[in-house]
């Protein structure tokens, strides 16, 4: 960065990709894969009982690790919804529902007793 700033013009507001050293690596450079599985198991067992704990059983948090999975597509594909659910082998409609049910599940409980 700091070649980046000291190459820069005078008043120049953006450091472009033409001021960037020429080794520097890309970001479409694709990163090492790693299994799931391998992810996991570097996760130290006592962080993962006090997710699965609070999460409440292992249902809702496979629930709770799909949502992430699924939102993460959506940022990925720009907000199309259509290409993001193609992409999880699922249809727009699951999508949909899928986020609805979420929502649903995280918006606070209406309390009718309580008057305004």
């Amino acid at each position: 960065m700091e070649h980046a700033v000291t190459l820069a013009p005078e008043g120049k507001k953006w450091i472009t990709p033409d001021l960037l050293p020429k080794n520097l690596p890309s970001t479409t450079d694709s990163a090492p894969s790693v299994d799931i599985a391998e992810l996991i198991d570097r996760i130290e067992w006592g962080a993962l009982l006090k997710t699965l704990e609070k999460s409440g059983s292992l249902t809702e948090l496979l629930n709770h690790v799909e949502w992430s999975i699924t939102r993460r597509a959506v940022v990925e594909c720009g907000g199309n919804k259509s290409r993001a659910a193609k992409i999880l082998g699922r249809t727009y409609r699951w999508l949909r529902k899928l986020e609805t049910e979420i929502t649903h599940r995280e918006s606070p409980p209406s309390n009718p007793d309580s008057h305004s």
